[in-house]
């Protein structure tokens, strides 16, 4: 399910505050980590398998964390893992576009 959010910050939180959300940095952070190979140690099965995310929250802040390469990645971050829920707020016009 992707549900978009239009207005304050306030109304988004107090609609998303029960969930328990990965956040969009927390998400590069663990797409960073799935990267990081330490040499001489072979890539295993569970390594090459999405990641299961419940719930991905995006803040509207969130965005200005990333730079035009973060935009143009941003699918590819998105399709390393597996996520049921996405709760987006006010999202640019280059991730609508995705």
């Amino acid at each position: 399910m992707i549900k978009i959010f239009y207005g304050p910050s306030q109304y988004f939180t107090k609609e998303t505050k029960d969930k328990d959300g990965t956040s969009l940095s927390e998400l590069i952070e663990k797409s960073d980590i799935k990267k990081i190979r330490i040499e001489g140690v072979p890539a295993t099965e569970e390594d090459s398998r999405p990641q299961k995310i419940n719930t991905l929250i995006i803040h509207s802040d969130e965005y200005s964390r990333l730079s035009d390469s973060g935009f143009n990645s941003f699918r590819a971050i998105i399709e390393q893992f597996k996520i049921t829920d996405f709760y987006i707020q006010n999202p640019p016009q280059k991730i609508i576009s995705l």
